[in-house]
């Protein structure tokens, strides 16, 4: 092969890559373009599943949910729909469910142990609610004190808010017996009283 002939070839194999690496490079920029702006779809909250698209002048309850904050985990208010389904239900029993549910869509999943439920519906006996929850509200705690505070309270500020406004305090019943604690930090033989110390608040926005 003459000189004349390795030099085309080398010339056309230098060509055949460059032109190569343009078609590569025009995707890859292509590609960083259609999308750099994309969003990932938002992720629905317990609320957003719950609400079974109620109308807007659905009557709503107040839901206390997990929060993390600078300052650590905190407590926020959460306002749910009442969809159609539920309307006839106590706002507190479908305020404490929608609670519950929270864990499941990953929201509180320390929060709410797994497979937590409400067995029977709330009852009111002058200034406490009695709820009564299955075993797995203790038996699956796999938190600390901290977050056993938050559950406990969770619960009371959550049922307290959507009660009628003579309720005070909750008691924790673990399958109809009165619960001595959640995850071994604090005792439940007495009803609980919200503690508001552990509700965020505007110090706690970044």
């Amino acid at each position: 092969m003459s000189k004349k002939t390795k030099k085309n070839k080398s010339a056309l194999i230098i060509i055949a890559v460059a032109v190569i690496c343009a078609v590569l490079a025009a995707g890859i920029r292509y590609y960083t373009e259609t999308h750099k702006n994309a969003k990932p779809a938002p992720k629905a909250t317990s609320a957003e599943m719950t609400a079974e698209k109620a109308p807007a002048d659905a009557p709503k309850v107040i839901v206390y949910m997990a929060e993390t904050t600078p300052t650590g985990i905190k407590l926020a208010p959460t306002e749910v729909a009442v969809p159609p389904s539920s309307e006839d239900e106590p706002k507190a029993d479908f305020a404490l469910k929608v609670l519950l549910k929270s864990g499941k869509a990953g929201e509180s999943e320390a929060l709410i142990p797994k497979d937590t439920e409400l067995i029977s519906p709330i009852s009111v006996k002058g200034d406490v609610a009695y709820v009564d929850f299955n075993e797995a509200i203790s038996d699956n705690f796999s938190g600390g004190s901290e977050m056993e505070a938050l559950t406990i309270n969770a619960i009371a500020h959550t049922v307290v808010k959507n009660s009628n406004p003579n309720v005070k305090k909750v008691k924790i019943l673990i399958e109809g017996r009165d619960a001595e604690t959640i995850g071994g930090h604090f005792e439940l033989f007495d009803p609980v009283e919200p503690v508001n110390t552990l509700l965020a608040d505007d110090t706690d926005k970044p």
